[in-house]
């Protein structure tokens, strides 16, 4: 009896022994967890100057590639927060293409989506969400045509269950063309966040939540929304050097183009974060180059480059396109491009919003490709005759949201004014001329601008659109700046002052 018995307590031990090294066990109790992030990336796949007439180089996807394979070893995970696509040649040549395929290659676990994914048009987002090997998640997105849109997912990362959704932003209908979101519904992020957190907390260990709202509406959500682990944010650009903590919501944001690469780490117990520390990897040669992502790159490139390669002519000086510039005062690079728009259609004044303006000009040899990075939007020159009054409406719109860049600051032809930032919205223009003379509200001028803002883009409401004076569908205005160039070959600056700030020196 006692050897039979040794002999099953030995079979005992030998399927326990087993059963240990088939079945995976419980999650260890303690975890860390690495999480890598990017947002409003616009295309931005190739290395670019670090700020403007910089001569050190930043971005560029072959180098991300790199990092993220070193730094993603462990249990972790690589996200972004939307904006992917739309901003340079690569990027608007392929219709997104490039970006999305290089990304993929990368490992890019998920996205959320951003406002300007939108921008070649429902049909081709849903096309490259087709071809993607990631979701896109937006869980406030509701309506027809939004079923390729995932709102969650759940992902494994070690021994932990990670469930991870989307929030977009619901200024999506303005900031993008109207008619690129047509038959969606943008919900409440707070609200949308409020019912979904819950179940998401029952199926996984941690919940993180990819937003392309904004810094401040992010922290908003972490406060009115408990029980979110992370928010990865995007939209406003912001380089957040540490993460913010608001109640026990981690948030992060790394900046714009790929300059950067957002590093998390989350110490995990029992499926609680313990402690979290962040920082933000600088994209550049140090860390070499990832030879599948730098061949698919390398190939894109050289097709956007034998279609834009067409010599225009020479800027005589520096065209400012900077995001901060153009979105708060004259420019230079505005100026130029409204008087292009004002040309095209013979217009009497033109109005051109700061936010279609997306990179400047280095003085030397100009090409297409310059002006598709400056102009990547597909919109159109429109023309319509308006009344003094609906003109100085116009240029209220544009005004109503500097104080938070937004794009609709008016850069103009034909026309200057005076304003005053620090009024209230809706009452911040002061002094109105066109072609040197006093506006007046009673008398009709006809005035271009694009059919973006012609639908109420970027804000833009004040529009009687019945008094149609030109429309010039697919001539874009990048077309327009192109056939500009082409007619003078050497191109100054267009004469300054058309646009003053009260108090300004």
């Amino acid at each position: 009896m006692m050897k039979g018995g040794c002999l099953e307590g030995a079979r005992l031990a030998f399927l326990t022994l087993l059963l240990a090294v088939l079945l995976p066990g419980p999650a260890p109790a303690e975890t860390t967890l690495t999480i890598l992030h990017i947002n409003d990336l616009h295309g931005w796949m190739l290395p670019h100057p670090a700020g403007e007439g910089g001569a050190a180089e930043e971005g560029g996807l072959a180098r991300m590639a790199a990092l993220v394979k070193q730094k993603g070893a462990g249990p972790s995970l690589f996200v972004a927060a939307g904006d992917l696509m739309q901003g340079t040649n690569i990027s608007n040549v392929s219709r997104g293409e490039a970006v999305i395929k290089a990304l993929g290659l990368m490992g890019l676990d998920a996205s959320a989506v951003g406002n300007h994914d939108f921008d070649y048009g429902l049909e081709t987002l849903r096309g490259r969400a087709s071809e993607a090997a990631f979701p896109f998640l937006a869980a406030n997105v509701r309506g027809a045509g939004a079923e390729f849109l995932t709102p969650w997912i759940v992902r494994r990362a070690g021994p932990l269950r990670v469930a991870i959704f989307g929030l977009t932003t619901v200024d999506t209908p303005v900031v993008t063309h109207p008619d690129n979101v047509r038959g969606l519904t943008f919900l409440s992020p707070v609200e949308t966040a409020r019912s979904l957190v819950p179940e998401l907390r029952r199926r996984a260990d941690l919940v993180v939540c990819l937003s392309h709202l904004g810094l401040e509406e992010d922290r908003q959500l972490a406060a009115a929304v408990p029980g979110i682990d992370v928010i990865v944010g995007g939209h406003t650009h912001t380089f957040l050097e540490s993460p913010l903590q608001v109640g026990s919501t981690v948030i992060v944001q790394a900046g714009e183009r790929g300059a950067v690469l957002g590093l998390l780490e989350l110490e995990v117990r029992d499926g609680k974060v313990t402690s979290s520390s962040g920082r933000l990897l600088p994209v550049d040669g140090s860390a070499g180059e990832e030879r599948e992502t730098a061949a698919l790159v390398e190939r894109y490139r050289r097709e956007s480059e034998g279609r834009l390669g067409e010599l225009l002519g020479r800027a005589l000086v520096d065209f400012d396109g900077r995001r901060e510039m153009v979105r708060a005062g004259e420019t230079n690079l505005g100026n130029l491009v409204a008087d292009a728009v004002r040309e095209a259609v013979s217009a009497d004044a033109a109005i051109v919003n700061g936010g279609a303006i997306r990179a400047g000009v280095p003085a030397g040899e100009v090409t297409v490709a310059h002006l598709y990075n400056v102009l990547p939007f597909d919109t159109y020159i429109v023309a319509f005759q308006l009344k003094g009054s609906e003109l100085r409406a116009l240029l209220e719109d544009g005004l109503g949201g500097i104080e938070r860049m937004g794009g609709g600051f008016p850069h103009v032809s034909g026309m200057s004014y005076t304003f005053d930032a620090s009024a209230p919205a809706g009452r911040r223009l002061r002094e109105v001329r066109v072609g040197g003379d006093a506006l007046r509200d009673g008398e009709m001028y006809v005035v271009a601008l694009n059919d973006f803002l012609a639908a109420g883009g970027d804000g833009y409401r004040g529009l009687d659109r019945r008094r149609p004076a030109a429309r010039r569908p697919g001539y874009f205005l990048r077309d327009a700046l192109a056939d500009y160039w082409r007619a003078r070959g050497e191109i100054l600056p267009g004469v300054r002052g058309r646009i003053v700030e009260e108090g300004e020196d």
